[in-house]
């Protein structure tokens, strides 16, 4: 990927979303497991979303298409140029590199890493499907569980595919390897916590998702209000 002033920006951004991702996570993962307890869970619908992620994994990680790798790989940096209000000026595949060349407005700096390291973790195919899952969910309900968990094995193959110590995008950040390793492995688990939601509950899910998570800020907010008078 050709960019320009990209490499070790600071970005209060980026530095917060790390520890945000494994926040969300925890409350995802916490929200499941109540959920799990007070619901049965439907053997059919795991079954048919366990089906959909071993598929998705099994043909896609035996399925040898370098150009189509490569195009994934750049159309994310693209799209996330264009979610975050750059201009994207130019994007070009071959079958064993490519590149995306974009206009960065001075005002969102702070999104660099985030558009450098979109390869390894923006979830292309399952961001869109999971809208659609919300929205459709009481017309095809096994088919977009089944649907959810193909493109969800399509995402997390196709990005840890080149996830690796010499990946120069993982490089570019502030904060080097290891920043850009605990942002990755954050966003994943919580973008899988975000499906597994669903599929243990709906969109319905997502409202005691909240629920928690405002009852998590209450409770810090409780502890560390005493201190925070006495300073």
């Amino acid at each position: 990927m050709k960019k320009k002033s990209l490499r070790r920006h600071f970005s209060i951004a980026f530095l917060l979303a790390i520890p945000g991702n494994f926040v969300i996570a925890a409350v995802l993962l916490f929200s499941f497991l109540s959920l799990a307890q007070k619901y049965p869970l439907a053997t059919e619908r795991w079954t048919v979303f366990a089906t959909g992620l071993f598929g998705g994994f099994v043909i896609v990680g035996t399925t040898k298409m370098p150009t189509m790798r490569v195009f994934i790989h750049e159309l994310r940096h693209a799209v996330v140029v264009l979610l975050t209000g750059n201009r994207l000026k130019n994007f070009h595949v071959d079958t064993h590199s490519g590149h995306v060349t974009f206009q960065m407005a001075s005002d969102r700096v702070h999104f660099a890493p985030f558009i450098t390291l979109a390869p390894y973790c923006f979830p292309l195919f399952s961001l869109p499907t999971l809208l659609l899952c919300v929205t459709l969910e009481e017309f095809y309900p096994l088919l977009l569980t089944l649907l959810l968990g193909l493109v969800l094995a399509t995402d997390l193959e196709t990005a840890f595919e080149e996830l690796h110590p010499h990946q120069t995008d993982l490089k570019q950040v502030m904060g080097g390897f290891f920043a850009s390793a605990l942002y990755i492995a954050g966003a994943h688990l919580a973008w899988i916590g975000t499906c597994l939601v669903w599929v243990v509950g709906g969109r319905s899910a997502y409202l005691y998702s909240g629920y928690v998570m405002l009852e998590l800020v209450k409770s810090i907010a409780q502890r560390y209000a005493p201190y925070l008078a006495f300073s």
